[in-house]
C-alpha cells in the first residue's frame, strides 16, 4: 500500500486491510488516497488491494477489466503466477530476512526468544550469539540439536 500510494496511486482496500491501515495511521504512516472496498460499489481508477484469501472468490470473479498481481516471497518460484492463479507474481516478502531478524533481536535484547518459523538452526544461531532461544515446535524427526 505504502509503495503504491507514495507513487501516486489511488487505492481501494478490503475492510480487513482498511482496519490495519487505520492502526498504521495512528502511528504516523499515511497511505494517501485510500477508501474501503464495498462489494456493491464499482472500483474505478483505483488499485484494489485484497487479502490473498480473496484470490479465487466469486467476488473477484465478478470484477471486470482487471489484472491481478500476487505479492509474496513465494513469487520467486518460476511457476508462481500459475500456482496462485494471477496475471503476475511479484516477489515481495511480508517479513524480515535473516539479517533483519538478527538485528531485531539485537535491538530488543529479550530475556527469551521463541522461534516459530523456519529451521530450528535459527534458534541455535541465536544461542551462539548469547541469547536464550528455542523453537516452539518440536524438532523434526532426525534433527537432534
Amino acid at each position: 500500500m505504502k509503495i503504491l500510494s507514495d507513487n501516486g496511486f489511488a487505492l481501494c482496500v478490503h475492510p480487513a486491510i482498511w482496519r490495519l491501515a487505520k492502526i498504521y495511521e495512528q502511528f504516523g504512516r499515511q497511505f494517501g488516497d485510500v477508501i474501503p472496498y464495498r462489494r456493491r460499489e464499482p472500483v474505478m481508477n483505483r488499485v484494489l488491494i485484497m487479502p490473498s484469501s480473496a484470490r479465487r472468490t466469486r467476488q473477484m470473479e465478478k470484477l471486470t477489466n482487471k489484472r491481478t498481481m500476487y505479492l509474496s516471497g513465494w513469487a520467486m518460484e518460476v511457476n508462481a503466477k500459475f500456482r496462485f492463479g494471477v496475471d503476475e507474481a511479484l516477489p515481495l516478502s511480508d517479513h524480515a530476512d535473516f539479517p533483519g531478524l538478527i538485528e531485531y533481536v539485537r535491538r530488543v535484547n529479550p530475556k527469551k526468544v521463541f522461534t516459530t518459523h523456519g529451521p530450528s538452526d535459527f534458534a541455535r544461531h541465536l544461542r551462539a550469539l548469547g541469547y536464550n532461544a528455542e523453537p516452539l515446535a518440536p524438532p523434526a524427526q532426525g534433527e537432534l540439536f
